[in-house]
């Protein structure tokens, strides 16, 4: 992991305010900074995903076939068991998670259906989706890009569910919202690879970078539709860090849009699974769309997030 990847050591007192944080700027590269050969490259990956020739990952059949059982109204916790055990791979990931310091296991859990009705329907949701986007990182080759899609992924979505209780939101669909904001940064990785132009790590701000940072909603949607996600997970996948902006219609009939994009930039601010961009915290636009006053923040910042993050680690 690079120098500039290094998590933030989260037991710091009062980190946001760090003079780096106080100073610093939430910006992304544009795609005026790229030189000739990248702007090939992107028209190029950017063709592809138009074409429909772009790789997206599947969802596991195991996995879909839960959804699709999940959102019946008459669903049987039977089934849903069933359904999981057709995939020793799922299987063995929800046995992992049901028995992680995230969902709060205060016993071991060694069945299927043991984690079904210990963890209930709406819980089996976010772990089938973990599971599913956890095997679609696996087709990135490089270990250190895949691991910080993943690393990412989980604490963005970690931290949507808890800000989602907070608020007295839906906590499934945020967490969901938070875990599926970036997939599409998975097939343009493998796109990147395909062309030999990924960093041999992961650098801020290089071609590679601009290039997800341009195609990734769009690819993301792709993948939300094919999954079957609802209208309110392809929101987030698809509107994430514009869904402020006034011409665009839609997200905010969705929160937990609001709610993820809060999560991607704690974990920006805290070098989660990105390289850190420190920035004043709780005046971003983000946050400060959650309506809280600078008390309220700071006393969930000093009290809740901890524990979110080291339940993480702690699956991880």
């Amino acid at each position: 992991m690079s120098a500039a990847h290094t998590p933030v050591e989260i037991s710091a007192t009062r980190w946001w305010e760090s003079e780096e944080c106080m100073n610093g700027e939430l910006s992304y590269p544009g795609q005026s900074q790229l030189d000739s050969c990248g702007r090939r490259l992107l028209e190029e990956i950017a063709d592809a995903a138009r074409r429909g020739v772009l790789e997206l990952p599947p969802m596991p059949k195991a996995a879909l076939k839960v959804n699709r059982l999940l959102r019946s109204a008459e669903v049987e916790m039977e089934a849903v068991a069933e359904a999981v055990q057709l995939d020793p791979a799922l299987t063995a990931q929800v046995l992992r998670y049901a028995n992680s310091a995230l969902f709060g296991a205060r016993h071991v859990i060694d069945t299927v259906g043991d984690a079904v009705s210990y963890l209930g329907l709406r819980r089996m949701r976010e772990l089938v989706t973990s599971a599913a986007l956890n095997q679609a990182s696996g087709q990135i080759h490089s270990r250190e890009y895949a691991r910080m899609e993943w690393d990412y992924a989980i604490h963005c979505a970690a931290i949507s569910r808890a800000l989602g209780r907070r608020m007295g939101l839906d906590q499934e669909q945020c967490y969901v919202a938070g875990l599926l904001q970036d997939i599409g940064r998975i097939p343009v990785l493998v796109a990147l690879e395909s062309h030999d132009a990924l960093p041999p790590s992961p650098t801020r701000d290089s071609t590679a970078d601009i290039i997800l940072e341009a195609l990734h909603r769009g690819v993301g949607m792709e993948i939300a539709q094919a999954w079957e996600e609802p209208p309110s997970i392809r929101d987030a996948v698809g509107h994430h860090l514009v869904g402020r902006e006034p011409d665009i219609d839609g997200p905010t009939s969705f929160p937990s849009t609001r709610i993820s994009e809060v999560a991607g930039d704690l974990c920006l601010a805290l070098g989660l699974g990105r390289h850190r961009r420190p920035f004043p915290l709780l005046d971003s636009p983000s946050v400060l769309d959650l309506g809280w006053s600078r008390e309220e923040l700071v006393c969930w910042l000093e009290n809740d997030l901890t524990p979110v993050l080291e339940a993480v680690r702690g699956l991880n």
